[in-house]
C-alpha cells in the first residue's frame, strides 16, 4: 500500500513537471484608465495584481479567486528589554573579487540568453506626457514621430502625442511578455557552467 502510495506521488510530480516544461511563462502588464494591472501565470495558472486596486487574484485554468484586502489595525509595538543582548550571527567568509567578476558576468550572460529567447506583443500604447512649453512640445511630438516612422512597425502600435494645455500626463497600453519554459534548460545549464559554484560554497561556507 506504502509503494502505490508512493508511485502514485512520484506520477503526479513527473505529470506536474512534464506539463511545466512544455509549457510556457507570460507576463501581462497593463494600465488603462489609470488602473496598473499585472498577471503572471505558468501553464494558465499564476496569480494577478491590481497596484491601483492592491487586490490579489489567484488564477488556476478558467478559475478566479479574489484575495480581499484585510484592512487590520496597527499592533503596538513592543518595548524590548535593554538588558537582552542581541545574538552574534554567524561569521560567514568573504568571497574574492575574481570570484564576484565571474558571478557577475555568469549571471549577465544568463538574462541575455533568456532575453533573446523571450517574446513580446505589444497593444496599442498611447504616450501623451505634459509638457508646459509648446515649443518643446512641438519638438518632442516631432522627435517622436521621425523615431516611430524608422520602425514602422513600433507606430503602428504606440501614439505619441504630448499635452502643453496643462493636462496630466497619461501613460496607457499593455505589453505580453512570454517565454516557453523549456527554453530555459540550456540558459540554466550554461548558467551552471560558467558559475564558479563549489567555490563560492568553498570560500563562503568553509573558510
Amino acid at each position: 500500500m506504502t509503494m502505490i502510495f508512493v508511485y502514485i506521488i512520484f506520477g503526479f510530480c513527473f505529470f506536474t513537471a512534464l506539463v511545466i516544461l512544455l509549457s510556457e511563462t507570460r507576463v501581462y502588464a497593463s494600465n488603462y484608465n489609470q488602473e496598473f494591472f499585472v498577471r503572471l501565470t505558468v501553464a494558465g495558472c499564476g496569480m494577478a495584481y491590481s497596484i491601483t486596486r492592491k487586490q490579489t487574484t489567484m488564477i488556476i485554468g478558467r478559475y478566479r479567486k479574489v484575495f480581499k484586502k484585510s484592512e487590520s489595525k496597527p499592533k503596538a509595538k513592543k518595548e524590548k528589554p535593554k538588558a537582552v543582548k542581541r545574538e552574534k550571527k554567524k561569521e560567514r567568509g568573504q568571497l574574492s573579487w575574481s570570484i564576484k567578476a565571474k558571478s557577475i558576468k555568469a549571471f549577465l550572460l544568463f538574462g541575455s540568453r533568456v532575453l533573446s529567447r523571450l517574446k513580446y506583443d505589444i497593444g496599442q500604447v498611447a504616450i501623451r506626457p505634459a509638457i508646459s512649453n509648446p515649443a518643446l512640445a512641438g519638438m518632442s511630438y516631432g522627435w517622436g514621430a521621425a523615431f516611430l516612422g524608422a520602425f514602422p512597425e513600433l507606430g503602428r502600435k504606440i501614439t505619441y502625442a504630448p499635452v502643453f494645455n496643462g493636462g496630466d500626463s497619461t501613460y496607457e497600453g499593455e505589453l505580453t511578455l512570454s517565454i516557453k519554459n523549456r527554453q530555459f534548460c540550456y540558459p540554466l545549464y550554461r548558467l551552471y557552467q560558467d558559475l564558479p559554484i563549489w567555490i563560492i560554497i568553498k570560500q563562503r561556507y568553509f573558510k
